[in-house]
């Protein structure tokens, strides 16, 4: 109260802050699971959202981890179902492969991996950064660079022997249990330059390979024979 004995007015209420994108996220609704952030996906692609795409790629680098890691997965699953509605954002991806964060490596390259049948010239202009980020990458990370790599060699012929001189190599040294899933992805870059070199590769290679991984080995060999 007052001197006088009247009562001080009440304060304005607090303006109530605007619902975002952000609000959506699985870690801002207290889920440990994905499916809110499929889900937001699935909308944002739908409603073809730029400006909640847009949110999604300025808190990349937000400082709580676990934000920036579920807008890098809402933005691979729109990438998955429309590329182009994040095609625009390449740069961002590529600088995001140098992350200390896993799960922003290998998202950045997940997304790269989606728009790489439309971006490919881009993603071409920096493809020492993303060599580099396969060549050092977690598992899921290098099996996405492999993708994007063999995806732009196809598009970006100028480009191509370049690419598969690195891919020869990681073909040539990889875990067998990895070799399967690397030949079926660079296939996409197979051409009658490079086809030789490929089959030398995975022949030379083949009697390291258990039954399951052998015939898939077996079929990318077929196709390379033309068979």
């Amino acid at each position: 109260m007052t001197s006088r004995g009247h009562r001080r007015p009440a304060p304005p209420p607090l303006p109530l802050r605007k619902h975002t994108v952000l609000d959506e996220l699985a870690s801002s609704l207290g889920r440990d699971d994905e499916e809110p952030n499929v889900a937001l996906a699935g909308k944002l692609a739908a409603n073809d959202d730029a400006a909640a795409i847009r949110m999604l790629v300025d808190h990349l680098r937000d400082e709580r981890q676990a934000i920036a890691g579920d807008c890098i997965k809402v933005l691979y699953g729109i990438g998955a179902r429309k590329p182009e509605l994040i095609g625009g954002h390449v740069d961002t991806f590529i600088d995001l492969l140098e992350s200390k964060q896993s799960r922003l490596a290998w998202g950045a390259m997940t997304a790269l991996g989606a728009v790489a049948a439309i971006k490919a010239p881009e993603i071409a202009r920096r493809i020492d950064a993303i060599i580099a980020a396969t060549d050092r990458g977690s598992a899921i990370t290098q099996d996405w660079g492999v993708r994007v790599l063999a995806m732009v060699a196809r598009k970006e012929p100028a480009l191509r022997p370049r690419v598969m001189a690195f891919l020869l190599g990681l073909l040539d040294t990889c875990p067998p249990k990895d070799l399967p899933r690397h030949a079926e992805s660079a296939l996409l870059a197979a051409s009658s330059a490079n086809k030789r070199a490929l089959l030398d590769v995975l022949q030379r290679r083949r009697p390291t390979l258990n039954p399951s991984q052998g015939k898939r080995v077996d079929r990318v060999i077929a196709t390379l024979s033309g068979a």
